[in-house]
């Protein structure tokens, strides 16, 4: 279409047949204040760094990517964030440095959910949807990862448990059973040595667990993985 005003003018080129037009991925710094993010199809990256100590990641927060390998990494003080909705967010990750509760009532679509150099305990709550893997890495402190009922009624429940330099207990589990509730755990352990202190925050019904270890894991020092009928770390 033309456009132009006054003396001048021009015409718009329209995107050739076949052609796909060119994506520009998001890349959005969260505020103080309740931000909306809208992604795009391309991979789009959104960041709550703190400033000045105070947290960006709040619960009037929207964050909705869309198509693509979305990325959300947030840096949480003491106290609970419920965000008013993040969807279609591939890689979620975050770093603990106070108590912190994250609520995932309003969360769908995360497929890898990580904890990374947290010094403070986390707990991810209401998670609707069993995420493809759970990282743990660099931390100090207890994380615990709590899924929906929901989201874990069938018998073959799977979850792939990344673990690097963790230096706590990890729990993962349902509303209803904190340690269980997931038939099928492959475990991960690389990079740094990880040390799950009394362990056993994981794992109570699992019948099928896999190690693959290529540095030291110690899993806890109390008895644990009872229901398990295969047990593999060759």
């Amino acid at each position: 279409g033309a456009t132009g005003g006054g003396g001048g003018g021009g015409v718009s080129t329209p995107t050739p047949v076949g052609v796909t037009p060119l994506v520009v991925p998001v890349t959005s710094d969260l505020t103080f204040w309740n931000d909306t993010v809208v992604g795009t199809t391309g991979d789009d990256t959104v960041t709550g760094l703190r400033i000045d100590t105070v947290q960006t990641f709040n619960s009037g927060d929207s964050i909705t990517l869309g198509y693509g390998i979305d990325s959300l990494s947030a840096t949480l003080n003491e106290g609970t964030v419920t965000p008013a909705a993040i969807t279609d967010v591939e890689n979620v990750m975050f770093v603990a440095l106070g108590p912190a509760t994250i609520d995932f009532d309003n969360v769908s679509g995360v497929t890898s959910l990580i904890s990374r150099g947290s010094t403070a305990t986390l707990v991810v709550d209401d998670i609707q949807e069993i995420p493809t893997s759970i990282s743990v890495n660099n931390n100090t402190a207890a994380q615990t990862f709590i899924l929906k009922d929901t989201a874990v009624t069938g018998n073959t429940d799977e979850l792939t448990l990344k673990l690097d330099g963790v230096g706590g207990v990890v729990n993962v589990g349902s509303e209803l059973d904190g340690d269980g509730d997931i038939e099928i755990f492959t475990i991960v352990a690389s990079d740094g040595a990880s040390d799950l202190g009394v362990g056993n925050g994981f794992g109570a019904d699992a019948i099928t667990i896999t190690v693959n270890a290529t540095s030291d894991l110690d899993l806890g020092s109390t008895a644990q993985f009872i229901a398990s009928t295969n047990f593999d770390a060759s």
